[in-house]
């Protein structure tokens, strides 16, 4: 018998304890102990980080996009939180106004999950770890209602439904599930990604770039062919991630990533990040087959679409 241990993920610290519990799960017959966790989050994005760290524990990537943030009672002013306390004492001392900054609130989110004793995990126990932190999410009035998927040898966690912004939740649609068209040609890696994400823009009418995620100059590196029309954006996304896996002997990580958005605007950003696998190898690097976190990409050096660019032919 193992006892249950606590995770915690957090910006702030707690004393978070959980009981002692053992799990017997049945798999093709035999039965193999687990141990049970309870995993604390607190901060702005307590699901996007739960993701992140089970798909870490895991050896699985889970990839997480954020919903639009509508609803006012969902962000608060942030401007205590984020202003270095130096800036503040300037600004107050020259007679300047402190600027209001607007954010996501922080959040707790708290779940239970079996994790097994030999760490030999199967799609079905990462799925009812990921269903038990969407449950308790969408339980707390979040900014979004979240549903799991399947494909692509990934999870995907993504908003079915968001606050409008009197506080009703109504219906949406993932932006990555929207058909886009991409001319099939070869390209460098990193320019199809600028391609997918302006033909996300342009279907969503939601500014979507390509952000800071874990991927390093190593794209530069790679190219592609892949394209298609009135293809789902995240199966062309998959493919891409797919194709640069499988040209790499390195099989200590698979991609994933998060599609995060400011909390002040409808403007969303893409970003990649290496899952480590356990296989042999270094492990956690991100797509390219380069080091992550160190080197980041470059948004300077992406071309971001602008409201005229949306609305053009």
């Amino acid at each position: 018998m193992t006892a249950s241990r606590s995770r915690e993920v957090s910006s702030t610290s707690s004393e978070a304890k959980a009981p002692a519990l053992a799990v017997l799960l049945a798999l093709g017959g035999l039965v193999t102990q687990a141990r049970g966790e309870e995993m604390v989050v607190r901060n702005v994005r307590p699901l996007a980080e739960a993701m992140e760290a089970l798909g870490n524990q895991f050896h699985l990537p889970i990839t997480y996009e954020d919903p639009p943030y509508l609803f006012p009672g969902d962000i608060e002013d942030i401007t205590s939180r984020v202003m270095r306390p130096e800036a503040v004492a300037h600004l107050l001392a020259t007679g300047q106004r402190l600027p209001v900054l607007m954010g996501m609130k922080e959040r707790e989110l708290k779940f239970g999950y079996a994790f097994p004793a030999n760490s030999q995990s199967s799609d079905s126990q990462v799925r009812a770890a990921i269903q038990s932190a969407l449950d308790a999410y969408n339980s707390g009035y979040p900014p979004g209602i979240f549903e799991l998927r399947h494909a692509g040898g990934r999870f995907h966690v993504f908003p079915k439904m968001v606050k409008d912004k009197s506080g009703k939740y109504i219906p949406w649609t993932s932006l990555l599930d929207l058909p886009i068209s991409v001319e099939v040609k070869e390209r460098r890696a990193d320019e199809f990604l600028q391609v997918l994400c302006f033909a996300v823009s342009r279907a969503g009418q939601n500014p979507f770039h390509f952000g800071n995620g874990v991927v390093s100059n190593g794209l530069i590196q790679q190219r592609t062919s892949l394209g298609g029309q009135n293809r789902p954006a995240r199966e062309l996304l998959l493919a891409f991630l797919t194709e640069l896996e499988s040209r790499d002997s390195d099989r200590s990580y698979k991609n994933s990533w998060a599609v995060l958005n400011d909390g002040s605007s409808r403007a969303f950003a893409l970003n990649l990040y290496g899952v480590p696998t356990g296989a042999t190898g270094e492990g956690n690097r991100g797509a390219g087959s380069a080091p992550s976190p160190v080197e980041k990409t470059d948004i300077s050096k992406l071309h971001i679409p602008n409201s005229e660019e949306l609305q053009s032919d």
